[in-house]
């Protein structure tokens, strides 16, 4: 069911639509608020655009972090799978 949420991020209200239950969405909100003051601290700039593209970059990279982990668990987990199943064929037979 698609909800319209409205959010305050910088200054700036959005409307946005989600899937996603209260709690997730707040998760993902205050994550990106959080990104936010994290890249203007960083950088030691208050300017608006350039601390949501860092947080953006963050996000994306945190994203591409996760993602690489998952795969190679992924991976993992088909190689013991297929090894399991090789004990077992040549135990059954």
């Amino acid at each position: 069911m698609n909800k319209i949420i409205i959010l305050e991020i910088m200054g700036l209200e959005l409307r946005v639509k989600s899937d996603a239950d209260d709690d997730r969405n707040k998760k993902i909100i205050n994550y990106l608020k959080r990104k936010i003051e994290e890249s203007m601290i960083d950088s030691g700039s208050r300017q608006n655009l350039k601390a949501v593209i860092t947080a953006a970059l963050n996000i994306a990279g945190d994203y591409f972090e996760l993602k690489e982990a998952y795969d190679r668990l992924n991976k993992e987990l088909d190689n013991r799978i297929d090894h399991m199943l090789n004990l077992i064929d040549t135990h059954n037979y």
